[in-house]
C-alpha cells in the first residue's frame, strides 16, 4: 500500500517544491492550506504517514495545529516542521514532539533525508 504525505503549507511555490521532491519518493501527496483545513482531511479519516507542516500560516498556524494534533486528537503521525525561523522551530520541539525540523532554504537533501527515515 502506498505511504501518504500531508502538506500543510499556505504558499502555493512550497507546496509545489516539495510535491516535486517527494515526487522521488512512491507516495501519495496531499496538500492543505492552513491546519483547519489539514484537520479536515484527518478527520474526515484520511490517514497519513508524515506530515510536513509548516510554521506560519493564516486561520490554524503551526503551532496551535501541533498542539491540537498531540494533545486534543492523540495522533501519533509524524511530523517535521518546514519554516523560515529556527526559533520558532526551536519552540515547537520544545512544546511537542516532532521528528524533524526542515529550514526553508536548505538543501533539499536534508528535507529529502528525514522524509527517508519516516517513510521507509
Amino acid at each position: 500500500m502506498k505511504k501518504s504525505v500531508l502538506i500543510i503549507e499556505d504558499d502555493i511555490d512550497f507546496q509545489d517544491y516539495y510535491q516535486l521532491m517527494l515526487s522521488d519518493f512512491d507516495v501519495e501527496v496531499v496538500s492543505a492550506g492552513n491546519g483547519q483545513d489539514a484537520f479536515n482531511l484527518i478527520d474526515s479519516g484520511k490517514k497519513f504517514d508524515l506530515i510536513l507542516l509548516d510554521v506560519i500560516m493564516p486561520e490554524l498556524d503551526g503551532e496551535e495545529f501541533l498542539w491540537k494534533l498531540r494533545s486534543g486528537r492523540k495522533k501519533k503521525i509524524p511530523v517535521i516542521i518546514c519554516t523560515v525561523d529556527k526559533y520558532l522551530a526551536q519552540k515547537l520541539i520544545d512544546i511537542s514532539k516532532v521528528q524533524g525540523v526542515y529550514i526553508k532554504g536548505e538543501n533539499r537533501e536534508v528535507l529529502r533525508k528525514l522524509v527517508g527515515e519516516y517513510l521507509w
